[in-house]
């Protein structure tokens, strides 16, 4: 990929998003094995960078309607039963054996794994320091119960209930508030 300037950055990446994605669908005439199939299913590794590419680049390929009800750490819905294309999930590729290998294209981005345990712990410091404007450690998990027993099933699941944050983030919180 060529260099190019800043203020045409997002012009280029969208140019050549749309590039892939119209040659994907374009080659499948030509047999050739790197097309979209009927399921994009990205794998989001956290700490990847996931985020940032799925909302900057695969979900500007798809249409709001055809983006699947987002999962994180298990599928809330039947992919057979929805007119979604864009699965997005934090599970693994076990799930690829409820949409059928053979219609499925799967994304995912890695990263280096040093480098990411270091964001990884970064970011649990992050959020256990959100907690610091509560007078004391109860005074955090009465809230965070409240908020929990509030909270309805289409909402997203909180960051401190996925998959590491869960068990990091509580347990340098703890450390924090015993300083």
């Amino acid at each position: 990929v060529e260099s190019v300037e800043e203020d045409s950055g997002y012009i280029h990446c969208k140019n050549l998003v749309n590039s892939w994605a119209s040659s994907s669908i374009d080659s499948e005439a030509n047999n050739n094995k790197h097309v979209l199939r009927d399921y994009l299913f990205f794998l989001h590794v956290p700490r990847t960078g996931g985020r940032s590419y799925l909302f900057c680049s695969l979900e500007k390929l798809y249409s709001k309607s055809q983006r699947c009800p987002h999962s994180y750490e298990e599928l809330k819905f039947d992919p057979r039963a929805q007119h979604c294309r864009l699965i997005s999930t934090h599970d693994d590729y076990s799930l690829i054996s409820k949409f059928g290998s053979e219609n499925t294209s799967v994304v995912t981005i890695l990263r280096d794994p040093i480098d990411r345990v270091f964001s990884t712990f970064e970011f649990s410091v992050e959020l256990a320091a959100r907690s610091l404007r509560h007078p004391n450690l109860k005074s955090v998990e009465e809230t965070e119960e409240r908020l929990r027993i509030k909270k309805n099933e289409t909402a997203p699941p909180s960051t401190l209930s996925i998959w590491p944050w869960k068990y990091l983030a509580p347990w340098v919180r703890e450390d924090m508030f015993a300083r």
